[in-house]
């Protein structure tokens, strides 16, 4: 029975590793490709001082490491940030 849940203990261990992995890579992939949401978001609307209102709503003015924190924080809260599509919802709203 001991060796059983020392098992389990180490490939839960791994598994915190490896979502963490896994997590960072996608969002420094999402960081660093081309593009804009923001500024597609806005589209032939744009203007500068909603677009930084904007990316500071969002918290995209900040450094990728502190948006990285923050998105971990708040996925272990559940909370996914607000939809870029739909104004107000929640990003896994039905």
């Amino acid at each position: 029975m001991h060796s059983t849940i020392r098992f389990l203990l180490i490939r839960f261990t791994g598994l915190i590793f490896v979502l963490l992995a896994l997590s960072l890579i996608t969002f420094i992939l999402g960081y660093f490709a081309p593009g804009d949401p923001i500024r597609d978001l806005m589209g032939v609307h744009f203007n500068a001082v909603a677009y930084a209102q904007l990316k500071h709503a969002y918290g995209l003015d900040l450094p990728w490491w502190q948006q990285y924190l923050n998105f971990l924080s708040n996925a272990v809260h559940g909370n996914f940030g607000l939809s870029f599509y739909y104004e107000g919802q929640s990003a896994i709203a039905e």
